[in-house]
């Protein structure tokens, strides 16, 4: 698996939509890492549906937060695992940084969507042919993100895997942070 990085720009009214995205994700993630040790993916997914009725990623959003909520408890088992990151919670505790500054880093877990061959790439973004923008639906609520133009290697990849996508033959993996889109696909699937 390949992935690009490309850092992206948008308008402040769909940063907020974005960060609100992102709190939603966040809390679906960690209520499946937390109950992932007892119950199957579909028991799982149930789960999330219950306790986020109004989840604004749609089911494919909440299918994707229990898969990497089960793939976070592989890794960690135990229930150990800080979301927010380690270094935070000690800075919390030492009164560093305030209660709602800790509940910022942990609401801004980036958006992982997987993707899907059947449904152009990936069913939530779509790069364009030059791949300087990709747009981003959930529920009918679409934004844009404005990419850099990418020149060389990189840049002939993006608008491969854009072409490709369109065709519906390649699967792409899309991860929304706060600063930068990473898209990850197989590279195999480009020759």
């Amino acid at each position: 698996m390949q992935t690009i990085r490309v850092p992206y720009k948008t308008s402040p009214e769909e940063r907020e939509k974005i960060n609100k995205w992102q709190r939603f994700h966040a809390a679906a993630v960690r209520t499946a890492y937390v109950n992932a040790a007892e119950v199957t993916l579909r028991e799982l997914k149930d789960l999330l549906n219950k306790r986020f009725p109004d989840y604004p990623l749609g089911s494919w959003g909440i299918h994707c937060a229990a898969m990497e909520g089960f793939s976070l408890h592989k890794k960690v088992p135990d229930g150990s695992m800080i979301f927010g990151g380690k270094k935070e919670l000690q800075r919390r505790q030492k009164g560093l940084i305030s209660n709602e500054e800790w509940k910022e880093k942990r609401h801004h877990r980036a958006i992982q969507i997987i993707g899907d061959r059947t449904r152009w790439g990936n069913r939530h973004f779509r790069l364009s042919d030059d791949a300087r923008s990709c747009e981003v639906t959930f529920l009918k609520k679409s934004i844009t993100l404005h990419l850099p133009e990418m020149k060389g290697k990189q840049g002939r990849i993006l608008r491969a895997v854009s072409k490709l996508a369109e065709a519906c033959q390649i699967s792409v993996q899309f991860t929304l942070s706060q600063t930068h889109l990473s898209i990850t696909f197989d590279e195999m699937d480009l020759r």
